[in-house]
């Protein structure tokens, strides 16, 4: 399951919103498909004994893999960080962290919401689990369930493109931007533009999703600073 075929593997998702898109893709795209990863995997590691497992921090199976076969679980998390924790607001919906009551009522709120999508999706999980042995899980608990486990959590970035947060798994750590390897050169070509110009820099993304379409933010970007000292 990817961007580019869940909609033909799944076309009733798209006649959901909000909650309920977010129920779906949690129970249909994640949930689902771990009782065969365990499987899979198990019978893998049977005939050829793997003493480690690397994964993407939202392969849910991992939480489960590591305790019952007995290896350690490197996970690699490519996005914004999903790790709970009580001084950042719930995911998903760009809220920034709480600043007063006010804002504390309504991440409560929000966090409830999130946390209620999960429920459809966390009695495959959490079966799994009992199958291996393993205690459930709580629906406050999913988003980071494989950080928990791991010995070691590679998450892209650094901390200051994050909110603050004072709750992080052992073993937790910023590795910087994920780059292809690159031979003969000793740095980047446009490092040294970067690091000795006197102005602004300004940095656009246009997301980890829709990156498809250039001109929807990266050109209109380019056209709008071209003319300033950026």
């Amino acid at each position: 399951v990817s961007d580019d075929n869940v909609a033909e593997l799944h076309p009733e998702r798209a006649k959901l919103k909000g909650p309920k898109r977010l129920s779906f893709d949690f129970a249909r795209v994640f949930t689902d498909n771990i009782p065969a990863q365990v499987t899979d995997l198990t019978d893998l590691h049977n005939v050829w004994p793997f003493e480690r497992l690397v994964c993407y921090s939202a392969f849910f199976a991992a939480s489960i893999l590591g305790p019952k076969l007995d290896v350690p679980v490197h996970t690699v998390s490519p996005g914004p960080s999903l790790v709970p924790s009580h001084d950042v607001p719930p995911p998903f919906f760009g809220l920034r962290p709480a600043r007063h009551i006010f804002d504390r009522l309504v991440h409560r709120v929000i966090k409830a919401m999130v946390e209620s999508t999960m429920k459809e999706g966390l009695v495959t999980f959490n079966q799994a689990r009992a199958e291996a042995q393993l205690v459930p899980l709580k629906p406050g608990q999913v988003l980071g369930a494989v950080e928990a486990i791991a010995q070691r959590t590679y998450q892209v970035g650094i901390p200051q493109v994050e909110f603050p947060r004072t709750e992080l798994p052992a073993g937790f750590e910023y590795v910087g931007a994920l780059l292809p390897r690159v031979t003969g050169i000793s740095t980047h070509p446009a490092l040294d533009r970067i690091t000795t110009w006197p102005g602004q820099v300004v940095v656009v993304s246009q997301g980890t999703v829709d990156n498809r379409d250039q001109d929807k933010l990266l050109v209109p970007a380019l056209e709008a600073l071209a003319c300033d000292d950026v």
